[in-house]
């Protein structure tokens, strides 16, 4: 209710000045400490398995809002079943140069050029240790080398309860990304894989139709070397000349039927075998029903959270439990790839 009141307030300033200051609002951790009651969402139909974790609902947070775990008080008072940190580097880095962010707001979606700013992983492993949370944490991290990612890995991973390898960021310097060279990624994968200790998703790029080859390639690697999950998917990269570096990332409803198809191939690919996060336009509890009917195990989501407010987790339950409810499912459980387990 209270952020339906402030949103045109907020939308009337430019989306970087919003951004700073929904950080701002979520590190006042008193004020989400009382509000915690009011969020949360508990219901054994919801609740799911991941690795050697149970969550409380398949409802996450996505990668890049909380970059270096600063917000996780409040973000894990806020329905949420696990929260996604980063992407993290090994190392201080500023990110591209601003603007940050432009609203579509017609679309509820958004295209950011951040660039992977990031405070370093010093920096959000001394936050970690000073955090303690009955929801589960995952970190996105990223590098521009096999080193670099490595590094970062072997900082952060006994931190958190899983890994998920950026390789598909659309707004990083070098050019390209490491999906753009599959013998790269192979070796990265391998050397990431080599030294784990906690379960590992490498995160996808938003494959066209005519790219399905590669993209199951990419897939293959990933089972091949012992990757635990995929998520699917980043960011999808276009042109945007008010962002800072001209171009940027769309994130929200646009890309949402897209990222749904890509998710169920990919179940399609790996059996079930391995855990889907669908990410990429679910802003519903209808749209994370459909997205996990098509095969995901659970979903993430950061621009909902702009543009709907902090009770976006819990109304996207509530409605996720009205799904089964209404179309017979028992759990969340038996609702994993239905919809691509069963001929049309």
């Amino acid at each position: 209710m209270l952020y339906s009141l402030l949103r045109p307030i907020l939308f009337l300033a430019p989306a970087d000045v919003a951004h700073s200051f929904g950080l701002w609002a979520f590190r006042r951790k008193t004020i989400w400490s009382i509000l915690r009651r009011f969020y949360g969402v508990r219901d054994e139909r919801l609740e799911i398995d991941i690795f050697d974790n149970r969550l409380m609902n398949p409802i996450g947070l996505a990668a890049g809002f909380d970059k270096d775990a600063e917000l996780l008080h409040s973000m894990s008072t806020l329905g949420f079943g696990f929260l996604t940190i980063g992407s993290v580097r090994s190392l201080p880095h500023p990110g591209n140069p601003r603007p940050w962010l432009v609203r579509y707001p017609e679309q509820n979606a958004l295209v950011n050029s951040l660039g992977l700013p990031s405070k370093g992983a010093a920096h959000v492993v001394s936050n970690l240790a000073q955090t303690h949370l009955d929801v589960p944490v995952f970190c996105s991290i990223a590098g521009e080398s096999v080193d670099d990612f490595t590094a970062v890995l072997e900082k952060l991973q006994e931190h958190v309860e899983g890994i998920e390898v950026n390789v598909s960021c659309p707004n990083v310097e070098r050019d390209g990304t490491f999906e753009d060279d599959l013998v790269m990624l192979d070796i990265l994968v391998s050397a990431i894989t080599e030294k784990k200790k906690r379960p590992i998703l490498l995160k996808i790029s938003p494959f066209l139709s005519r790219e399905r080859d590669k993209m199951l390639q990419i897939v293959d690697i990933a089972k091949r070397r012992g990757v635990d999950g995929i998520t699917a998917v980043n960011a999808t990269p276009i042109p945007e000349a008010r962002l800072g570096v001209g171009r940027g990332g769309l994130t929200g409803s646009s890309v949402r039927v897209e990222a749904r198809r890509i998710v169920s191939e990919i179940y399609e690919e790996v059996q079930g075998k391995i855990p889907i996060i669908g990410i990429g336009g679910v802003s519903s509890g209808k749209d994370a029903y459909d997205m996990i009917s098509h095969g995901a195990t659970a979903v993430a989501f950061l621009t909902a959270l702009i543009y709907s407010g902090p009770g976006t987790a819990q109304i996207m339950n509530k409605e996720l439990l009205e799904m089964l409810t209404k179309n017979h499912f028992s759990s969340v459980k038996e609702l994993i790839g239905y919809h691509s387990r069963t001929p049309s």
